[in-house]
C-alpha cells in the first residue's frame, strides 16, 4: 500500500490503550496492533493511562474532520 496521501485521502486511527487500529480509506490496514514501548511523545512510561492528545503534522496543510 502506498502511504502517500493525495489531497481526499482519509486516515480513521484509533488507539485504546495500547491498541491501534488504522483504516485508510475504508480499508483497514491495522486491526487491534499492541503498540509495544514508548511512543515518540511519551512523558512516561505509563502512557496506556490519560494523556493529552497531540496531532503531528508533516509540515504541510492538514485537516482534521473529527477527534474524539
Amino acid at each position: 500500500m502506498n502511504a502517500s496521501k493525495p489531497v481526499g485521502e482519509s486516515y480513521d486511527i484509533r488507539l485504546a490503550g495500547r491498541q491501534l487500529t488504522v483504516v485508510h480509506n475504508g480499508t483497514k490496514v491495522l486491526d487491534k496492533v499492541e503498540v509495544e514501548g514508548l511512543t515518540a511523545l511519551a512523558e512516561s512510561a505509563d502512557e496506556a493511562g490519560p494523556r493529552p492528545f497531540v496531532i503531528q503534522g508533516d509540515h504541510s496543510m492538514s485537516r482534521s474532520r473529527a477527534l474524539l
